[in-house]
C-alpha cells in the first residue's frame, strides 16, 4: 500500500468525526421527531378506525330497532270524509326507546367528537379517544 491510500484511509474517521459534529444533532432530533410524529399517526389512525367501526355498528344498530307497534290511518275531515293524509302512529316500549335514544346519543357524540378531532384551526382528539376507549371498557364488561 502506498502512503498517500494510508493516509487518505486514515483521514475517514476525521471526516466522520466532523461529519458528526455539523449533522449528528440535527439528524437526531429530526429522526426524533420524525418517530414521534409516526407514533402519533399510528395512535390517531387506531382511534380514528375503532370510532368509525362503532359508528358504522351503532348506525346498523339503530336502523335495526323497530317500534312495538305501529297503527296506520287516515285523517278524516269534519264532515267525515277522508282527506287522504296518512297518518303513522308508533308505540315503543320503555326498552326499545331507551336502546333508540342510547344509540342516537352515540352518533351525536361520535360526530360532535368527529368535528372537533379535524376542526382546522384547533383539532382535539380527546373525545374521540374517550370514545374509542369506552367500546374496549363495554366488551370487557359484556365479557364478565
Amino acid at each position: 500500500m502506498s502512503e498517500k491510500k494510508v493516509k487518505g484511509f486514515l483521514g475517514v474517521g476525521s471526516l466522520v468525526s466532523e461529519a458528526i459534529k455539523a449533522t449528528a444533532n440535527n439528524d437526531a432530533i429530526q429522526t426524533v421527531v420524525d418517530k414521534r410524529v409516526e407514533a402519533e399517526v399510528i395512535r390517531r389512525s387506531g382511534i380514528l378506525e375503532k370510532c368509525l367501526d362503532k359508528y358504522d355498528t351503532t348506525k346498523k344498530e339503530l336502523f335495526s330497532l323497530k317500534p312495538d307497534v305501529i297503527s296506520l290511518g287516515v285523517v278524516k275531515g269534519e264532515s267525515g270524509e277522508e282527506t287522504g293524509t296518512p297518518i303513522k302512529n308508533e308505540a315503543w316500549s320503555p326498552a326499545q326507546w331507551a336502546k333508540r335514544e342510547k344509540a342516537l346519543k352515540l352518533i351525536a357524540d361520535l360526530d360532535i367528537a368527529f368535528m372537533h378531532a379535524f376542526d382546522e384551526n384547533k383539532p382535539d382528539w380527546d373525545k374521540l379517544q374517550k370514545l374509542s376507549a369506552g367500546g374496549d371498557q363495554k366488551k370487557k364488561e359484556d365479557a364478565n
